[in-house]
């Protein structure tokens, strides 16, 4: 009798050691709210909780989660103020959504939310991006097919990777992943797996998987009956997980739980099933109290809160002198955020000259120069023929997509033969760099480096032969823009510039040359694309915009501030804004005729020497030049063999040889 009671504790204590380990009660666990897990829900809610019918129950089911974060897709609908209104209801007082019309994705949190980017153009419905309790989240709802749209998403996580920022991928990603083929093979003909792939490609760990791989689908539910199914059969034999929730190498370690929740009354609120995922709250909570210093990548903030937000700057100083202890601040806070603080040392240029060309008033040469030692920067140099006396010098910063098209030889040949010399050179990863086999998004701190090569652009300039010191300017579209913007801002020797189709107040630039550090935000300052080419005052400055892009808004919004700027100087007659409302981003021909008289007046051009006889500025002289014909370095001149290998780093004050530069640039 007692050896038969001693078995059945056995059995009781080792069925009881099993049930507590079972997967099963890892999902009940992962239900429960008590915990003291951070928690992540999200949710494809078919057009609003099953088109606004089941709003009540889905509000219930996630207040019941207690979550600390959810992510939903489908708020079909919904504006930030309803978002806002229903976000209250499961707890939580923060929320944002991308877009107010289609399919729109959101985001709400107990924590506030840092919106970086509301991303719609080139995707299907788009993505939103904030950062809330010290972590990026990107809400996507992907479209099956396009690939670009998760290769888009890849790249921007890409700099926040490489500052160590921790980072979830989540949302209806509708393709599959390649765990789940033995299962998809009954179910599905067709399944794309390479979206997924390129996410795990990058680190990602897919939090399902991990914790819970009984978990293999996510949709459909037996909602979809009779629209899409004819009855549970078929439901069953469509059943697929597409909908992820992916967290990077490190913060992976931190999830204690994940899985996709399916329930009877789940089945009535959405076509798609919920994914959950339990981090420890603790270590959450020192991610969230890291002082960490903050990227504004590309549409950041909306217009108007763009236009809020500008504002609020114009109060923060009441005169001149309140504007140039803000204007030394950023100033600070952009060296900083691009590890330019402490300038590596200004080592010879040992500038070569090669090939040279001679066309209608105007001649070009190839041109190779080191930055640093082994780090050669590329381009063309355009000079008048025939110029008597002292030249002006004017660097030409290309925008993505290379120096090569003739819309960006032409205005560098105009200018020259108006009597500049013009200097239009590669950015990092384009012409001869791509040659070279550097890549413009894997180059670690491409900023650092290209807002580096500006500086050492200009002091080539400055070797010149009767070039004018005091006649320098700068002209670039869209990336180029930005780098126009970022030089003049912490470089004095500019005397005129003109960014083109890029200085905004809500969009920060979508490349990592452009916002992959943290120039425009840290513990001391903040500021924007707008206020930064404020800074160029009084220095002359024409802003060139179009109705098509982010700058738009440019005579409403970044004009008027940037005005204001010049007008505590007393110079509001040196900046200027030429709007083309029906034109696109581009640096095309009306934009050109605009930016050629005003430099031509503050840099002391003859205009006259491009003008026809009705007094217009005639292009038609210009020799476009291809692309092999312009590189710099190739059979007849091989590539330096001292020259550093691809993709590197430029080296820091703690690399660099001794008596290295010190800031300010001038």
């Amino acid at each position: 009798m007692m050896s038969n009671l001693i078995v059945r504790a056995v059995l009781v204590v080792c069925f009881f050691s099993w049930w507590v380990g079972s997967p099963a009660l890892a999902q009940k666990k992962s239900t429960t709210a008590k915990q003291k897990n951070f928690r992540v829900v999200c949710w494809n809610v078919l057009y609003g909780f099953n088109h606004h019918k089941s709003v009540k129950e889905g509000v219930q089911w996630l207040a019941k989660q207690q979550p600390d974060v959810v992510a939903l897709q489908e708020l079909n609908g919904n504006t930030a103020k309803s978002l806002a209104k229903l976000a209250k209801q499961w707890g939580h007082g923060y929320s944002a959504i991308l877009k107010e019309n289609g399919f729109p994705v959101g985001l709400t949190s107990k924590q506030p939310i840092e919106v970086i980017e509301r991303r719609v153009k080139g995707f299907h419905h788009g993505y939103l991006h904030c950062k809330t309790s010290g972590v990026h989240f990107f809400v996507v709802h992907f479209w099956p097919g396009k690939d670009h749209e998760a290769a888009h998403v890849l790249k921007q996580i890409q700099p926040l990777l490489r500052q160590d920022e921790r980072v979830i991928v989540l949302g209806d990603f509708n393709t599959h992943s390649s765990k789940d083929k033995e299962f998809l093979k009954t179910t599905i003909k067709k399944s794309l797996f390479d979206v997924i792939e390129k996410v795990e490609g990058q680190g990602f760990v897919d939090l399902v998987y991990k914790h819970d791989r009984r978990a293999k689908y996510s949709f459909p539910s037996p909602i979809t009956i009779p629209r899409w199914s004819k009855n549970m059969e078929v439901v069953k034999s469509k059943r697929q997980r597409i909908d992820f929730i992916f967290a990077d190498k490190k913060l992976q370690k931190l999830s204690v739980a994940s899985t996709v929740l399916i329930s009877d009354k789940l089945d009535r609120i959405s076509d798609h099933y919920p994914v959950v995922a339990d981090f420890n709250a603790a270590e959450i909570l020192k991610i969230a109290k890291r002082k960490k210093r903050r990227l504004r990548i590309g549409g950041a903030q909306t217009p108007g809160q763009a236009k809020a937000e500008l504002e609020q700057f114009r109060r923060s100083y009441s005169d001149l002198a309140g504007w140039k202890k803000r204007k030394e601040t950023i100033r600070q806070g952009i060296l900083r955020g691009a590890r330019l603080t402490n300038l590596p040392k200004k080592t010879p240029l040992r500038a070569q000259f090669s090939n040279k060309r001679v066309y209608d008033g105007y001649v070009v040469e190839s041109v190779a120069f080191q930055s640093y030692p082994g780090f050669y920067v590329t381009g063309t140099l355009y000079r008048p023929t025939d110029f008597k006396g002292s030249l002006a010098g004017i660097l030409c910063p290309h925008g993505h997509g290379g120096r090569f098209k003739p819309s960006r030889q032409v205005r560098c040949a105009v200018l020259a033969k108006m009597g500049a010399a013009v200097f239009q050179y590669d950015m990092v990863g384009y012409g001869d760099w791509k040659e070279a086999g550097w890549s413009h998004h894997q180059t670690p701190e491409v900023l650092r480096l290209q807002t580096w090569n500006s500086i050492r652009a200009l002091d080539f300039l400055l070797t010149l032969p009767r070039l004018d010191a005091k006649r320098i300017g700068m002209t670039g579209c869209s990336g180029g823009g930005t780098q126009t913007f970022l030089l003049t801002a912490i470089d004095d020797r500019v005397a005129v510039s003109a960014p083109v189709c890029q200085v905004s107040a809500h969009f920060f630039g979508g490349c990592v040359c452009e916002s992959g550090m943290p120039i425009h935000w840290s513990s001391a300052h903040k500021t924007n694309n707008a206020e930064i080419a404020a800074m160029m005052a009084p220095r002359p400055m024409m802003l060139v915009s179009n109705g098509d892009d982010w700058t738009k808004f440019t005579p409403q919004t970044e004009f008027p501030y940037v005005k204001h700027v010049y007008r505590l100087y007393g110079a509001k007659d040196q900046v200027a804004n030429a709007h083309f409302p029906k034109e696109k981003h581009d640096y095309g021909k009306s934009k050109r005729m605009a930016v050629y008289p005003f430099f031509a007046k503050h840099l002391k051009l003859d205009i006259k020497k491009v003008l026809n006889v009705q007094g217009q500025v005639d292009e038609s002289f210009f020799t476009a030049e291809k692309y092999r014909d312009m590189l710099v370095f190739g059979k007849n001149n091989p590539r330096p063999t001292d020259a550093v290998k691809p993709n590197s780093r430029l080296p820091d004050k703690k690399t660099a040889p001794s008596g290295s530069g010190k800031s300010p640039v001038k």
